[in-house]
């Protein structure tokens, strides 16, 4: 409180959140300051799923505000362990990190993210720095970030009294703390896994989320710890994560409408119709400068926002990206749909995953009892690839076959590598069964 005022600063204020995970809960006045800051609320308007979705329509809606949030419920709860060895300073540092870790993401997410840095060589972590430090454009901190508002978290860092500085090391993975939020098995990835199934009609893993994230802690070196007795928990977590990520890898027409978009923003860096400055827009900001350009208006109008692009082959290989291919991702699409082209896609939009731990990963801990290192689970690496049409025609299922036998063949595959398979909507779980149809549709 300031001297001589009568009410608090508004830092100084708690405030009441409802979520449809953890009901109601406390937000810190600390946090309560800095989740209204600009920085932050742009969040409310960046999607969790990273586009619109006609299929997975709830999930389409949720943002990433209302994720984090979520995540600082989580270490409010991890707080209160009774073995809590560190400092109110530490644990302040660590809840700002947690709710200032995903500012610089741009708007529609990974997405955006991953096209920005194969193009521009971008880095959202070196723009969450900048932007503690209001360099993040080359303007001064008057710069507007959002609603026309000017950058606020340093200001509300001072008048909370809060470190910058171990804020921005917990943020920069220099603390033991930054386990808890950018590790294998984080606060961030317990909520993201438990919001998503929650809104893909999974179940409601709440008590897992608040019961596992209770369960792991980080010892001075940063390394997990956690009780071998809890790998159930860590067993269930698992399992939810495989099915939320099995639901948003093959549900084809989510996939077409990230295929869409991804294509129509390659368009826009190539014409300089975005730039990488242009992180900073919201989701419909972002869908607006597509719009209004000529290079990519109808693509927008007519394929995202309008019809989606008519799935046609979804196959997972069970290799990394690099084992089957050693050049970029555009070299590899343009020979995808000139193989499409051939056998009756009439105007083909091919689109691929770089699987790497989506189904499973690997989890290390220390047993705080005896001090012994223990393992959960296996990292998965495979490469799925989709084949789209963004005309109307109707493509025979040997011509899709087709496609897929002279896509093994060009990548020097064989139909064990198959690992999954939509040929026109028809799912297929094993090269054999793939194999035994192509032979029966061939003859």
């Amino acid at each position: 409180m300031s001297a001589g005022d009568d009410q608090p600063d508004s830092w100084a204020l708690a405030v009441l959140v409802f979520d449809p995970l953890y009901g109601r809960f406390v937000l810190p006045p600390a946090a309560a300051a800095l989740v209204a800051t600009p920085e932050f609320r742009r969040l409310s308007q960046i999607r969790l799923l990273n586009t619109i979705s006609p299929t997975l329509a709830t999930l389409g809606e949720v943002r990433r505000y209302s994720h984090t949030l979520g995540v600082v419920r989580l270490e409010c709860l991890w707080e209160r362990r009774p073995e809590n060895e560190y400092s109110r300073g530490q644990l302040d540092a660590l809840q700002a990190a947690i709710i200032l870790h995903d500012i610089g993401t741009p708007p529609f997410g990974h997405l955006f993210e991953y096209i920005l840095k194969e193009a521009k060589g971008w880095d959202h972590e070196s723009v969450i720095t900048d932007i503690l430090h209001g360099r993040h454009v080359a303007e001064n901190r008057g710069h507007q970030i959002y609603a026309g508002n000017t950058l606020k978290i340093i200001e509300v860092l001072d008048g909370a009294g809060i470190d910058l500085m171990l804020v921005g090391s917990i943020i920069e993975r220099r603390h033991p703390l930054s386990s808890l939020i950018l590790g294998s098995l984080d606060f961030d990835n317990i909520d993201n896994v438990v919001r998503m199934a929650l809104f893909l009609g999974l179940g409601n893993y709440a008590s897992l989320a608040k019961d596992l994230a209770a369960s792991i802690s980080v010892n001075s070196r940063g390394d997990l710890v956690c009780d071998e007795g809890n790998v159930d928990l860590i067993e269930e977590w698992a399992g939810v994560r495989k099915s939320v990520y099995e639901v948003l890898v093959f549900d084809e027409l989510t996939v077409s409408a990230q295929a869409v978009l991804t294509k129509a923003i390659k368009i826009a860096l190539r014409n300089d119709v975005l730039s990488a400055d242009d992180w900073a827009l919201t989701d419909e900001e972002l869908l607006r400068r597509l719009l209004g350009s000529r290079e990519t208006k109808d693509l927008i109008k007519l394929h995202y926002l309008g019809r989606l692009p008519a799935p046609v082959l979804t196959v997972q290989l069970n290799a990394s990206f690099r084992e089957i291919w050693s050049e970029g991702t555009d070299n590899f699409l343009e020979e995808i749909n000139r193989i499409a082209s051939q056998h009756g896609v009439g105007k083909p939009l091919c689109y691929v995953f770089q699987e790497n731990g989506a189904f499973g990963k690997e989890v290390e801990f220390v047993d705080p009892k005896t001090g012994s290192i223990w393992r959960h689970g296996k990292r998965t690496r495979s490469t799925v690839v989709y084949v789209f049409d963004q005309n109307k025609c109707r493509v025979s299922r040997s011509g899709v076959l087709a496609i897929l036998n002279e896509l093994l063949i060009w990548l020097g595959c064989d139909m064990g590598l198959v690992q999954h398979a939509h040929l026109l909507g028809h799912k297929y779980d094993a090269g054999k069964q793939i194999s035994i149809e192509y032979e029966i549709d061939g003859d």
